[in-house]
């Protein structure tokens, strides 16, 4: 990926028609392996999965993914637990939907008001975004 010089990375994505091949790429075997294992539990129309490296963010790839004529939509990008919602048919499945991370616990107050700063960034020094990390995307049987 040109848009990080040095990005660790696995991408597979999943087809739907033609020859319905699991295709993959990337810079990481670990992370290839990862993607593919994914894209094969998923096999969900067409789709791909990306899997970033430790110290690597969406936000410095998900424009030029999003410039790809080919992306309609993407469901998530985020190092929180995720699920993925399909649906099957007799045709095939489908993604619905992802739940991306955990419902809110209340509403901010007193010091914890935003003020148009990142309180994911600021206060832990962690980037609040990450295309789905590694372990909190593990292949599941049975989806």
């Amino acid at each position: 990926m040109a848009a990080v010089p040095g990005i660790r990375f696995g991408l597979a994505f999943y087809e739907a028609s033609g020859q319905c091949l699991v295709r993959w790429s990337g810079t990481d075997s670990g992370l290839e392996e990862l993607a593919r294992k994914n894209a094969m539990a998923l096999a969900a129309a067409h789709g791909f999965i990306i899997f970033l490296g430790d110290g690597f963010y969406p936000i410095n790839v998900l424009n030029a993914i999003k410039m790809v004529p080919e992306v309609c939509c993407i469901f998530c990008a985020t190092a929180n637990p995720t699920e993925v919602v399909l649906a099957e048919t007799e045709q095939g499945r489908g993604i619905l939907g992802v739940v991306d991370g955990s419902p809110p616990r209340g509403v901010e107050s007193g010091a914890t008001v935003f003020c148009g700063r990142s309180a994911t960034s600021s206060e832990s020094g962690q980037s609040g975004l990450s295309i789905l990390a590694p372990n909190d995307f593990p292949a599941r049987s049975g989806l």
